[in-house]
């Protein structure tokens, strides 16, 4: 399922239908937001001592959201797992000059202790580092095993098969 990028003025106009007195299931139905989203946003203004039938802000709902919710104006602040990833942003970005996405994410989990999923990682990399996406894949070429230690499996094949 894809994410849904809200704007200042669909919060804004959540929040209106909420004011007015509608419910969450009619505003989801009508606005095409998920429930677990208006609920969110709900949260917000009631936290600010607003309610339903109350009198909106004066400054109108896209001045407070601006005070009270920055992230939905700049997504890349509010985010506690970009936080966390851009302290870290040196280091990606060394680890990508040498491997792919996953395994940099895989090494950046065990090493440095990196909390988070390989969706919100590979969200991170898409966005402030995206040449690294573009690239072919990353071929981790080894030493050549000392004689009889590795065998191809071709010619296994070829002995057992007599082809």
């Amino acid at each position: 399922m894809a994410r849904r990028v809200f704007t200042v003025r669909d919060v804004a106009e959540i929040l209106n239908h909420w004011q007015v007195g509608r419910s969450i299931r009619s505003i989801s139905r009508s606005l095409g937001a998920s429930r677990p989203a208006i609920r969110k946003y709900i949260s917000l203004a009631y936290a600010h001592g607003f309610k339903t039938g109350s009198i909106p802000p004066p400054e109108g709902w896209q001045a407070f959201l601006k005070n009270a919710a920055p992230e939905i104006f700049n997504p890349g602040i509010g985010s506690a797992i970009f936080a966390e990833l851009c302290s870290h942003h040196q280091v990606i970005k060394d680890s990508l000059e040498h491997t792919n996405v996953m395994t940099s994410w895989l090494r950046l989990k065990e090493g440095p202790g990196l909390g988070v999923s390989y969706s919100s990682f590979y969200r991170y990399v898409k966005k402030y580092l995206p040449e690294y996406l573009e690239r072919s894949t990353v071929t981790v070429r080894r030493d050549d095993p000392p004689p009889g230690e590795e065998v191809q499996i071709t010619t296994i094949i070829k002995l057992i098969c007599n082809c």
